[in-house]
């Protein structure tokens, strides 16, 4: 039996500024804020193994929030909600019968507080909003069935009340509400070491967001997917000591469409499939140089969001070659 606590103080000094321009010219301020964000967290973990076999991990962690904004535009001064004490209690547990072979499950909460201008009080609105509180649970199987795979195989659901997002090129640097909304998804990972000198993974990850009980603003997304969220993801890579002192390696990442907006009207965007390589030799016992193309074959590929009236796109890079040098003292 174990037992654990630790404390955490983060202090945040944030800026905001926006300029309307034309032709590369400010023209005017839109935007002028300056806000603190300070947060408190206290935690306790116990680890108890009742039998060689069995491991139980609970903990709880209590964060709380303070600061303030200040709009320079319109000389104004807000607090930030008061969120109060914020519970986190978790609890995981690991059962491996037999040796490589492990069964798995996690359940816990964990939470969300606006971003940026969300967090406090405004001129339109000086009630508190509450925090976002996501509740989620995970089962898997971790497996080993010979010394050089291993793997793990993963279900999970995610819960969330009120939760935000960030409203992207909004002018006060806002936040909005999806509402209640769960997420669901299936992960599997595998890591193979086929010699000394040759390796390889794979990923995929396939998930699901919807929202169950919208925002009263916006009741047209009942039932809707989250934006933003493709429902397939993947990676597969290899890794070659072609010498002792040279390192090729091999990879490709994916992902499927999203939409881009919450009534899910406007199309789906984003998807891609962009291959990448890295070679790295060592030069002697303190010096490495390595080379990397992204994007090895110029997919073009792109962020894709709705600002209300049309879609914005921001291109990826396309192939890019990367130089880099490393010494150890």
């Amino acid at each position: 039996f174990q037992l654990e606590g630790g404390a955490q103080r983060e202090w945040q000094d944030n800026e905001s500024r926006r300029y309307r321009t034309a032709d590369q010219v400010q023209l005017a301020q839109t935007r002028n804020q300056a806000f603190t964000l300070d947060s408190t967290g206290v935690y306790l973990q116990a680890v108890a193994k009742p039998t060689d076999t069995l491991t139980v991990m609970p903990s709880w962690r209590v964060d709380s929030f303070g600061g303030w904004i200040n709009d320079q535009l319109n000389h104004a001064v807000y607090g930030i909600n008061d969120y109060g004490l914020i519970q986190q209690p978790k609890v995981s547990v690991v059962w491996s019968p037999v040796a490589g072979q492990s069964l798995y499950a996690n359940w816990g909460r964990s939470f969300q507080v606006g971003v940026g201008a969300a967090s406090y009080h405004s001129a339109s609105r000086l009630t508190d909003l509450k925090p976002s509180i996501n509740t989620g649970w995970e089962m898997g199987w971790k497996f080993k069935p010979w010394p050089w795979l291993e793997g793990r195989l993963a279900t999970w659901t995610q819960t969330a009340t009120d939760e935000v997002y960030r409203l992207l090129n909004d002018p006060n640097n806002d936040s909005a509400n999806l509402g209640r909304t769960r997420r669901r998804g299936q992960d599997l990972s595998v890591n193979a070491t086929v010699s000394p000198s040759w390796s390889w993974w794979a990923s995929l990850t396939y998930q699901q967001a919807l929202v169950i009980d919208p925002d009263p603003s916006q009741p047209a997304t009942q039932g809707k997917e989250v934006d933003h969220v493709p429902h397939a993801m993947g990676a597969l890579g290899t890794r070659w000591a072609m010498s002792p002192l040279t390192t090729l390696q091999a990879s490709v990442r994916a992902q499927s469409s999203y939409f881009i907006e919450a009534t899910n009207t406007h199309g789906r965007y984003g998807q891609f499939v962009v291959a990448d390589l890295a070679l790295a030799h060592k030069l002697d016992d303190r010096w490495t140089v390595d080379a990397q193309v992204k994007n090895l074959f110029n997919r073009h590929h792109e962020y894709v969001w709705w600002d209300g009236t049309q879609s914005l796109h921001a291109p990826a890079d396309g192939r890019a070659v990367y130089l880099s040098a490393q010494v150890a003292f």
